[in-house]
C-alpha cells in the first residue's frame, strides 16, 4: 500500500497546532512526516505487527 502523507499533513494544517493523533504505524513514513510538521503534541502509533512498530520507532 502506498501512503500519501501530504493528505494527512494538509489536514493537520487545517486543525492547527498542539494536536494529538492516533494512527496505524505501518512503515512509519506518514508518522514521521506528521511528527516533522511540529504540529503534534502527541502521536500514538498502533500496529498488530511488532516489526512495524520497531520500524516506525527507527524512523522517529
Amino acid at each position: 500500500m502506498r501512503e500519501d502523507s501530504l493528505v494527512d499533513i494538509a489536514l493537520a494544517e487545517l486543525c492547527g497546532s498542539d494536536l494529538n493523533g492516533a494512527m496505524i504505524a505501518s512503515g512509519g513514513c506518514t508518522a514521521a512526516a506528521l511528527a516533522a510538521t511540529g504540529r503534534f503534541a502527541g502521536l500514538a502509533l498502533v500496529d498488530q505487527n511488532p516489526s512495524q512498530i520497531a520500524l516506525a520507532r527507527l524512523k522517529l
